[in-house]
């Protein structure tokens, strides 16, 4: 039997209308595309998908259908069928499009939700399926999957409140102006954000969040040489996380890699030695650093070069930090290429981060995780899940662990109170 929701249906038809050399009463149309996403945006008056993908989390809001058709006219009666892993159907609903008489539209798009979080299908995890059907002949389908809990990331739980002298940097370069992508890095980065504000206490006006070509080479050195020295106060606290490419220079000294960097003709990106040392002249009393790169001269989860020779092992300059306020965690060591985790679809390094972040790195219960706890869970995590898949992937740490172990990193949830 088929959930009976609310319909969570829109419908935008865009561009000039023309008259077209003859009038159907049934639609007709050019060509039409099916897309699964987890949200919308509209631009200029169309609307698009927003982070396509065919696995959703069951803490995701909804997997939404959308469909875009190409010079649409007439009129039409679209049915949404989605039908769950047993091959039941779950849930349908109808909607109708409209073009006036004698007139097409360019663009038209439809789209249709099927609610996640807080619903049965959360619960169901497996391979669904979404049917479109248009006046009653199939159009087009889609299977997707929700994952199981245990492979993805639950929402942050909200710890503490937002502190005025905690501030927050976080990069994250995906879709690269002359590189190749960075698996994830975008998802990576919107995370984190909600980790900093919801888990490590930076209010969101004291997040400086770039993205993409926002995460270009001047915006990145003056968002650590300038922004964060004008902002950060006396004692504060400093969270900066980076997720995307990193690369050696021909001596070996590696760099973190801007959206408009393009190594393969030689321009580099941030050296890491002077990020570290502009970092380590901040007046706060802790700087925590987290970096989702790796400096072999290759892509995330990929043997694609982005240097025209790789570093050998031993040739990598690995920036000493011997500092009493920055300690930073590092994706890989040596020369290792960073892994994506493309059942969770993250970084593999910045998936066990968060979830360390989240409490599970709370070895002892105290509700507190320290550099130890934290360093020590995704450490563990990162190289056991590497080896399952017959990789090596190792993190690291400066300064040492035994120099930094016991510092606390952030508080956890308190555990839920029993029903009466």
């Amino acid at each position: 039997m088929y959930r009976l929701f609310p319909v969570g249906l829109a419908c935008i038809l865009c561009c000039a209308c023309a008259l077209s050399n003859s009038f159907e009463q049934r639609s007709a149309f050019k060509s039409v595309r099916l897309t699964l996403c987890r949200s919308v945006r509209i631009q200029d008056g169309i609307v698009y998908p927003r982070d396509e993908t065919g696995k959703f989390s069951p803490y995701d809001q909804e997997v939404i259908a959308h469909l875009a058709f190409n010079d649409l006219s007439g009129s039409s009666e679209i049915l949404w069928e989605w039908s769950d892993p047993s091959g039941h159907p779950y849930h349908a609903d109808k909607t109708r499009l409209q073009i006036s008489r004698g007139k097409y539209v360019e663009q038209a798009t439809a789209w249709h939700p099927l609610t996640i979080r807080g619903d049965t299908a959360g619960s169901l995890p497996g391979q669904w399926k979404v049917q479109v059907f248009l006046d009653g002949r199939p159009l087009l389908m889609k299977p997707f999957i929700i994952l199981e809990p245990s492979k993805v990331m639950p929402p942050p739980p909200i710890v503490i409140k937002p502190s005025s002298n905690r501030w927050g940097l976080i990069v994250g370069i995906e879709a690269y102006s002359n590189l190749g992508a960075a698996a994830y890095a975008d998802h990576d980065a919107r995370m984190m954000k909600e980790y900093y504000e919801k888990v490590l206490g930076v209010p969101e006006k004291h997040i400086l969040f770039l993205l993409d070509q926002k995460a270009t080479k001047d915006a990145v050195e003056g968002a650590v040489e300038k922004w964060l020295p004008a902002n950060v106060q006396p004692g504060g606290t400093v969270f900066v996380y980076f997720s995307g490419h990193g690369a050696p220079d021909k001596s070996g000294e590696p760099h973190l890699i801007p959206w408009d960097a393009d190594t393969r003709l030689g321009t580099r990106g941030y050296k890491l030695v002077d990020f570290y040392k502009a970092l380590n002249k901040l007046p706060a009393r802790r700087v925590f650093v987290f970096l989702d790169a790796c400096f072999s001269g290759t892509a995330r989860g990929t043997n694609d070069p982005l240097v025209r020779q790789r570093a050998q092992i031993g040739s990598l300059k690995e920036p000493r930090l011997d500092s009493q306020t920055v300690i930073a965690m590092s994706a890989t060591s040596k020369v290792e290429t960073g892994l994506s985790y493309d059942e969770a679809e993250y970084g593999l390094f910045t998936f066990y981060l968060l979830r360390a972040l989240g409490g599970a790195a709370d070895a002892n219960g105290d509700r507190t995780v320290t550099v130890r706890e934290a360093f020590d869970y995704v450490n563990d995590n990162v190289t056991l899940t590497a080896h399952r898949e017959g990789k090596t992937q190792n993190p690291e740490i400066m300064p040492s662990i035994g120099q930094v172990g016991e510092i606390k990193l952030c508080e956890t949830a308190p555990p839920p109170i029993p029903s009466k």
